[in-house]
This record gives structure tokens, C-alpha cells and sequence, in this order.
């Protein structure tokens, strides 16, 4: 337990009145001094934040920070002194000594983790969530062996163990690794990349060579009637309608087929393009 009991019951004695509020805040002091003097600390806390909620002042906050520092809660008593130090209230000034102690002693026991690593990675820190990197400022920590852990869509969760010693700073890289291809369906990098085996292209490229098949079939029907001459004027359009049909069904067969193929085991990666004119098939094979 650290020596700032006797400090704190003398420090605790002075009080400034004021108006209800501040008579019920003195009063719930009073009653925190009391529960600190017969040794039940977490009462004792738990009513000077009481008091500090009922009336913030800068007084109140020493009061809490310094308690919580004699009850190693660092990071706690570092934020409650840092807001007492930072004001010119009279008792403040009186008691900066102590108040400026017990912050260089919390400082002692805290660190600092500076966290790097691919943006939107969410990031926790001994079980408390920190935020999603970037993190532009280094997250106080008290000192420790702490768990850093790290998690992302498509990855595995990271969790690894920092030692973080007090009033120093220490940088950690947070490195994901994918999951596997079949776990995830994802390439590193949250990438939809297209090699190796996927459940849609069976369908599609079966859909499109039904497709495509059934175009030639009537194209090529079409082409028929117009050479057999019984359209009479209309044999003309009815004929350049068939080779449309064909060239179209020939294009839909031809990339159905491309499509099975690189379902296969021997696939490559490819892609289709519409254009003014038709479509475009591009690929690597």
C-alpha cells in the first residue's frame, strides 16, 4: 500500500462550504474519510466519487486521485490528478506537493504502447478495446505483461503478450495473418481474386454454353428459312437477324466454355467485357 494514507486524512480535513451541493459533497468526503480511516478503501472510493459526481470541483478530484493512487489504481488517479493540477483552485495550491507526488508516482507505473499496423484492424489491450488502427496516439497502459490482441475480416484473430514497463514507451507491430482460402473464401489482402476453384462458375459457365447453344440453334434456323426463299421481301432482314443470332451464340458458347474450363483443375483467370460492339474476352492461360 503506498504511504499517502496519513497525508490524505490531514490533506481530506479542509473543506470549503457553500451552498447544499457543496454541504452534501463535504458530507459524502467526510464519509469517505471515515470508511478510509477504518480501512475499507473501496467504500471509501466509491463514496469520494460519489462526491466528486455531486459537485466536480478540482478539490474533489485530488481528493479521488490521490486515494487512488494509495490504491494503485494508476491510470485512474493519473487522469484525476492531472484535472486537479491543472486548475489554480486555492487548496490545490496549497496541497501541490503532495498532488504532484502522487501523479510522479502513478507516471512510474504507467506505459505507453505505441500500436501500428493495416488501417481497420480493431485493436484491444488487456481485454479493453482501443480502437481501429490507425492510432495516431500512444495508448497509456499500466506497466506489465499485458495482452494485445487484433482482429480483422479475413484474418486470424492476432494475440500476443507485450511486457510494458512503467514510464517507458514501447512500439508494437500488429502483422495478420490470412485465413486459409477454403476458411474465408478470401485472398490475403481482402482480395476476391479468381484462382483455383469456385462454387459459381460451374453454374455460370453451364448457363452460359446452354445459352449460347440455343442461340446458334436459332440463328442458324433463321439463316435456313431465309435460304429456302419463303419469306418473299422480308428474306433480307430475316437473314442478317441469323447471323446476329449465330455470331451472338457462338460468343455465349465460347465463354461458357471458358468458364468451365477454368473451373477445372487446369483453369487460369479471365475476365468479360461489354462492348459497343460485342463482348471481349481477356485472360491469362
Amino acid at each position: 500500500m503506498i504511504q499517502l494514507t496519513g497525508v490524505l486524512l490531514l490533506v481530506f480535513g479542509t473543506t470549503s462550504g457553500g451552498g447544499q451541493i457543496d454541504r452534501t459533497a463535504d458530507d459524502l468526503v467526510a464519509q469517505g474519510l471515515a470508511l478510509r480511516r477504518a480501512g475499507r478503501t473501496e467504500e471509501a472510493l466509491e463514496t469520494l466519487e460519489r462526491a466528486y459526481a455531486v459537485a466536480p470541483s478540482p478539490r474533489t478530484a485530488g481528493q479521488v486521485g490521490l486515494v487512488e493512487a494509495s490504491s494503485e489504481r494508476w491510470l485512474e488517479a493519473e487522469k484525476h490528478l492531472e484535472s486537479a493540477l491543472g486548475s489554480h483552485d486555492s487548496w490545490v495550491r496549497r496541497n501541490r506537493p503532495l498532488l504532484e507526488g502522487a501523479m510522479e508516482l502513478s507516471h512510474q507505473h504507467v506505459g505507453q504502447l505505441v500500436i501500428t499496423g493495416p488501417p481497420g484492424v480493431t485493436v484491444f489491450v488487456a481485454g479493453n478495446l482501443v480502437g481501429k488502427l490507425p492510432i495516431v496516439a500512444p495508448v497509456r497502459v499500466v506497466e506489465g505483461n499485458l495482452p494485445v490482441s487484433a482482429t480483422a475480416p479475413g484474418y486470424k484473430q492476432l494475440i500476443r503478450a507485450v511486457d510494458v514497463p512503467g514510464g517507458r514507451q514501447v512500439e508494437v507491430s500488429v502483422l495478420m495473418e490470412p485465413l486459409a482460402l477454403e476458411s474465408s473464401g478470401l485472398r490475403p489482402g481482402f482480395e476476391s481474386g479468381h484462382s483455383g476453384h469456385s462454387e459459381w462458375r460451374p453454374w455460370a459457365g453451364g448457363a452460359l454454353l446452354v445459352a449460347g447453344v440455343a442461340a446458334l440453334l436459332t440463328g442458324a434456323t433463321l439463316v435456313a428459312i431465309d435460304r429456302d426463299g419463303c419469306c418473299g421481301s422480308r428474306s433480307v432482314e430475316t437473314r442478317r437477324t441469323g447471323w446476329v443470332v449465330v455470331g451472338a451464340g457462338s460468343v455465349l458458347a465460347a465463354a461458357g466454355g471458358l468458364v468451365l474450363w477454368m473451373a477445372s483443375d487446369r483453369g487460369g483467370s479471365a475476365s468479360v467485357a461489354v462492348l459497343p460492339t460485342g463482348l471481349q474476352l481477356t485472360g491469362l492461360f
